[in-house]
């Protein structure tokens, strides 16, 4: 591809060989000079008017790059941003999973020994409702057996009231 340098190089080297051709053919006078300075004053401007097109397309590139640059900068900082947000997310979850798992740890050992010691409650309570059966048993064993020595003293008692009763009985007959 050629810059607009050399295209407008290349106009000029042509418009200087058609001046040349042109002047060569027409013997001098004003007439013809003035016509060169017209046609150089025309192509002064028309290189200027290309000169000014080609600049402004250039400013015009220049900005778009700009442009493209400044928006793959911000994308590339918005990236950077994502993965610094998403890793102190994951930093945080896993601090918080960390705090759960413990909590549930501390829990659950703190129903374990509850449950121990609901334990041993209940197996103190069957302790000693075994214990209060056993002197209930004894009771009633001690309950029958003075009774029991209740009922022999009555008899031997009575047997004896009965033998002195016999004998006082024989003793008034005599």
């Amino acid at each position: 591809p050629k810059t607009a340098a050399e295209d407008l190089s290349r106009r000029l080297e042509a418009l200087q060989a058609d001046y040349e051709e042109k002047v060569t053919e027409r013997p001098g006078g004003d007439s013809v000079e003035e016509k060169i300075l017209a046609f150089q004053k025309e192509c002064s401007e028309r290189l200027t008017e290309q000169m000014k097109k080609d600049m402004e397309r250039f400013r015009s590139h220049e900005l778009e790059m700009m442009r493209l640059e400044e928006r793959g900068r911000y994308r590339n900082d918005l990236a950077g941003l994502r993965a610094e947000m998403k890793a102190e997310y994951d930093k945080r979850a896993q601090q918080r999973e960390a705090r759960e798992e413990k909590k549930i740890g501390n829990l659950t050992m703190q129903a374990q020994a509850l449950e121990r010691a609901q334990y041993a409650a209940r197996q103190e309570v069957v302790r000693e409702l075994d214990l209060v059966r056993r002197r209930e048993v004894e009771s009633r064993r001690e309950v029958e057996v003075r009774k029991k020595a209740v009922e022999i003293s009555e008899q031997r008692v009575e047997s004896a009231r009965a033998a002195l009763e016999a004998r006082e009985a024989e003793l008034n007959r005599h």
